[in-house]
């Protein structure tokens, strides 16, 4: 469990619309929550699935148009 100033708190792609809740440990040892807009890990992981997400409506778009 990480201490209350050690909480990752990363930019990611959905920083302005939502956040976590993060349980830490505080000084005195007890725990509490607080929020985190997120750590490197989801936020590379979100952004690969946002890009493969534009990719595939992309390719999706180009091909109902040959249908048309």
């Amino acid at each position: 469990m990480k201490y209350k100033k050690d909480i990752p708190q990363g930019k990611s792609a959905l920083d302005i619309l939502t956040k976590e809740i993060c349980y830490v440990k505080i000084s005195e040892g007890k725990c509490e929550s607080d929020l985190i807009s997120g750590w490197s890990v989801k936020i590379n992981a979100l952004n690969i699935a946002l890009d493969l997400g534009f990719e595939l409506n992309a390719v999706i778009n180009k091909k109902s148009h040959r249908v048309k």
